[in-house]
């Protein structure tokens, strides 16, 4: 909940369940701050913010914005991306299909536009069928997240599901979009920051693997290697495992990078490229019971930093 923050739901009331920011994690301090930017220039620039929020849990995807009254009040669903004329070749432009029911393109309570990740006319990964809601203030983004963590908790309650387990195996994706315009000149200009909070990093033992004794293991088997024993191990999140051959492809400077084999490196994608910042954040622990989880955690940050993703650019967008 590094992202987040601390929160408190409370489905007591039925009629008015409720949630609460206990402390703010770092997207909301960073929206903050952002806001702030915003309004100490709104008399250059007119900035307009949007978010969604998505999460991935055993490699279904849902929209946290499906089914809140922000998101049939204010949502816009996100459209299939323009269809070229001529067939792409690259197998990423095609879809990677997320569980929901058909439904149109007006958002309802408990029903689910049906999700696709595409890469649109621009070349960005996006989630189609997802929901994006206008934000004008750092309240708005608070309205937002109350409203998608009651409605999860509602929908985990309603199913029999414990919440903390439940959180703690899923990835969350909070995207905060911006379009700014120079008052004086016309020119509107684009960009995104993704708040990912990934599932926990657990590690588990191989069942039936032999002794790790390859004096050059590869960066993968070295950051899940045994810390004073001999075991083998591996993540307990699949999709975790995906990410690390994800980066380790991308440090080795391969060809193929294995964006697809899982829905959340597969919505990440867009991270790994050469037109943007990235900033990885590792959770350790102290405490010598975790000794393991610890080591292949510095592990994991020690090898993104040999990830070279290049230079962020400038997004000019032509509002006529």
């Amino acid at each position: 909940r590094t992202m987040i923050g601390g929160y408190e739901v409370s489905l007591a009331d039925a009629e008015a369940p409720s949630a609460a920011i206990v402390h703010q994690g770092i997207h909301f301090l960073a929206a903050q701050q952002l806001f702030t930017v915003a309004e100490h220039r709104s008399d250059r620039y007119q900035d307009v913010f949007t978010i969604s929020i998505v999460e991935v849990h055993n490699e279904k995807l849902r929209d946290l914005l499906a089914g809140t009254r922000v998101g049939e009040e204010c949502g816009q669903v996100q459209a299939s991306p323009p269809k070229s004329r001529k067939k792409s070749r690259n197998p990423d432009d095609a879809s990677h299909h997320g569980p929901g029911s058909s439904a149109g393109s007006r958002t309802g309570s408990r029903q689910h536009t049906k999700l696709e990740i595409r890469t649109n006319y621009d070349g960005d990964t996006v989630v189609q069928g997802a929901i994006t809601v206008e934000v004008k203030s750092f309240d708005d983004v608070h309205r937002v997240w109350k409203e998608c963590l009651v409605e999860r908790s509602a929908r985990l309650a309603e199913q029999g599901i414990n919440e903390d387990q439940y959180v703690t195996a899923c990835h969350v994706i909070a995207t905060l979009s911006v379009v700014s315009t120079n008052v004086s000149t016309g020119i509107g200009t684009s960009g995104r920051i993704q708040f990912v909070d990934l599932a926990s990093s657990d590690l588990e033992t191989k069942q039936g693997a032999g002794v790790a004794n390859d004096a050059n293991p590869t960066p993968m088997e070295g950051v899940l290697s045994g810390v004073g024993n001999t075991s083998e191990w591996k993540y307990t999140n699949k999709s975790l495992s995906t990410l690390l051959e994800v980066v380790t492809a991308r440090s080795q400077f391969s060809r193929s990078v294995p964006y697809r084999n899982s829905t959340v490196t597969h919505l990440l994608r867009d991270s790994f490229t050469s037109d943007t910042k990235f900033l990885f954040l590792a959770n350790i622990s102290t405490d010598p019971e975790d000794l393991q989880n610890t080591a292949s955690a510095l592990r994991f940050a020690s090898l993104m930093r040999s990830v070279n993703i290049g230079m962020a650019t400038k997004h000019t967008v032509s509002l006529a």
